[in-house]
């Protein structure tokens, strides 16, 4: 069964779950995309369900690393540093994991480098608008991660 949503064509598998035609998300799956890069948190667990989430839509990377990198050049107004930390943490992940046997992941990792000037400027303006405490404490935790990850 064939249903056209949005620019993409999408069709079920086996378990009635959309799959990912012409690369593109459907609008549930970039709804799901957006509401797990917004409860994502400094969190193993979190991380890691947030990596397994690209990569099962690894087809779509353009979207997914959109998206992403969207979510990670928002100002301070707009995302708590934490979470852009949480989500640098997922940016780093998936392009650990670029190479996995998945379809199309060595897109994510073309994608991430096109892209990675922008968010590291983003995260330096951020570390700019902070005070001198908060930023030497988010530098700590940006070099140290096992402190923060333990969970």
């Amino acid at each position: 069964m064939i249903n056209r949503c949005g620019a993409g064509a999408r069709e079920r598998d086996s378990d009635g779950r959309a799959r990912i035609l012409d690369g593109q998300l459907s609008n549930r799956q970039l709804d799901d995309l957006h509401d797990m890069l917004r409860g994502l948190k400094v969190e193993r667990k979190s991380i890691e369900e947030g990596m397994m989430f690209c990569l099962d839509h690894s087809e779509a990377a353009d979207e997914v690393i959109d998206a992403l990198v969207e979510s990670l050049t928002l100002s301070a107004a707009e995302s708590h540093v934490e979470k852009k930390m949480a989500r640098l943490y997922l940016l780093s992940d998936i392009l650990h994991n670029a190479s996995a046997p998945y379809p199309k992941t060595a897109r994510f990792r073309s994608q991430i480098e096109s892209k990675l000037p922008r968010v590291l400027a983003s995260f330096r303006e951020a570390i700019q608008s902070m005070g001198r405490i908060s930023a030497e404490h988010m530098t700590c935790v940006l070099l140290h991660p096992t402190v923060v990850l333990l969970a």
